[in-house]
């Protein structure tokens, strides 16, 4: 922009090449991005409720608070415990080198799905997505297959540790895509145990929503994580006919059993949805 006299003259080309430049950059909320902050208005209601207690999953909250380290220790642990299941004749550091070349395989893929930009480097990015993505996996298998556990398991002697996890899991924020998820349960599945990572997901938090887990699963497609997973699942549940009892029951809305006549009164005890308000 130059002045002459009393009138502005604007470098026109130089303006829209800057505009085209903002256009295209890949700061730009990527197209398929389903995993990103929550707005600011929401924050400001409940800020505790978007915000891990204990567990950090993805990079979006990975290193943000110390006090999240510790746990650092724990998914380590059950990397270890993951790799020395596989019965192969490679050895551990063969297998994670497997590992690693398949997640960087769909890191450009994975990073598409967070709508922040990803402050780590690549290396960094796909060492966050094959720790948590083991840990996640590990903990669902352990969860189903008691024996697979460990005696001094924190994760299973610790009071409140799963109700923490169930929590920091649903979080929108602290999400690791469904594809590194599934791709690195299927590269250390083994045939003693025949569920798919859909069939633990929804064992895990069977519970959760409902005092009755489902009996069976209805097909669910284009998962792009476990918030999704649980989305679509419950959305599926409802579209079952009430007269098929092989399937879960939806509990009907607070509004409606207020409406038939139930009265309601303050719990005592907790729940991982009393900070999601």
């Amino acid at each position: 922009m130059s002045v002459s006299g009393d009138s502005v003259i604007i470098n026109i080309e130089g303006l829209a090449y800057s505009i085209e430049e903002t256009m295209f950059h890949d700061s730009l909320v990527p197209p398929k991005s389903c995993i990103f902050k929550i707005p600011n208005i929401l924050y400001r209601q409940n800020e505790k409720a978007f915000i891990p207690d204990a567990f950090s999953f993805g990079p979006l909250h990975h290193d943000d608070n110390p006090n999240l380290k510790a746990v650092e220790k724990i998914k380590l642990q059950y990397l270890q415990c993951l790799i020395s299941r596989l019965h192969t004749s490679e050895t551990g550091k063969k297998r994670v080198i497997d590992l690693v070349k398949s997640i960087e395989e769909v890191e450009k893929a994975a990073r598409q799905y967070y709508a922040e930009s990803i402050k780590y480097t690549l290396e960094e990015f796909v060492k966050i997505l094959l720790i948590d993505g083991c840990f996640i996996i590990e903990l669902f298998r352990k969860y189903a297959y008691e024996e697979l556990r460990e005696k001094e398991d924190p994760i299973f002697t610790m009071s409140c540790m799963l109700q923490f996890l169930a929590h920091d899991l649903i979080l929108l924020e602290n999400q690791v895509p469904w594809i590194v998820l599934e791709r690195l349960f299927n590269m250390t599945k083994q045939e003693t145990h025949t569920e798919s990572l859909l069939q633990l997901a929804i064992q895990f938090f069977g519970t959760t929503f409902s005092a009755t887990p489902p009996t069976k699963i209805l097909p669910l497609k284009d998962i792009k994580h476990i918030v999704d997973l649980l989305r679509k699942w419950l959305v599926s549940s409802t579209k079952v006919e009430e007269s098929n009892s092989e399937y879960w029951e939806v509990m009907p809305s607070a509004t409606g059993l207020v409406e038939a006549g139930i009265k309601f009164v303050k719990g005592t005890s907790e729940s991982i949805l009393d900070k999601i308000q």
